[in-house]
């Protein structure tokens, strides 16, 4: 919660503290943490089509799906073994090998 200027939220007495903000933010972002780890495990060998968009000198791309929102979402990592530089802005398939807390590994297809 923040409060909105001109707001009557904003101008409610009894404030809640900062730092209790903060330990019900810290709660819940360790039980989200849990949710998203769990719900990107299981998409390991999947096969996704990644919208490339970046691409690395030693030879990882980065990319994102349909299920990852710029700036608010992981991102998908992956090799291209071998494969040609995909330029960005082109869809590739990757195939998801490995996954963390927020982001994904894979490989190109």
């Amino acid at each position: 919660y923040s409060p909105e200027e001109d707001t009557p939220a904003a101008r409610m007495p009894d404030q809640i503290p900062e730092e209790i903000k903060q330990e019900r933010l810290d709660r819940l972002m360790t039980m989200q943490s849990a949710i998203s780890l769990k719900r990107n495990q299981a998409r390991i060998g999947t096969v996704e089509k990644v919208l490339v968009t970046d691409v690395a000198p030693g030879g990882k791309a980065l990319g994102r799906s349909h299920r990852e929102a710029p700036e608010t979402d992981g991102e998908i990592v992956f090799a291209r073994k071998g494969k040609p530089v995909p330029e960005i802005g082109t869809f590739v398939n990757v195939k998801i090998t490995q996954a963390d807390t927020y982001d994904l590994m894979g490989e190109m297809l």
